[in-house]
């Protein structure tokens, strides 16, 4: 059964290898990240996988990252919260 996992801070780090693991296995994977190049640019290694920049620190992006997952998908199997923060 394919999941769909969505991964903050998917992008680089635990979150890229997490999210490669889960592809790997045939899973859906959205990456969430703040900065709009980084998931875009892990995403594209993954053929399985989508992917929608948001700062989770704000609540309007959080929103819309909600409604971009539950557009393409009827649910989320995974929530993964991989995403941290430096401050900046």
């Amino acid at each position: 059964m394919t999941r769909t996992v969505v991964i903050s801070g998917g992008g680089t780090g635990i979150g890229l290898a997490t999210a490669e693991e889960f592809a790997a296995d045939g899973d859906q994977v959205v990456l969430l990240g703040r900065r709009e190049g980084v998931p875009a640019e892990a995403a594209d290694g993954i053929p399985v996988a989508t992917y929608f920049p948001a700062d989770l620190r704000d609540p309007k992006a959080v929103r819309r990252a909600a409604d971009f997952i539950s557009e393409r998908h009827k649910v989320v199997d995974v929530l993964i919260h991989s995403a941290g923060g430096r401050g900046t």
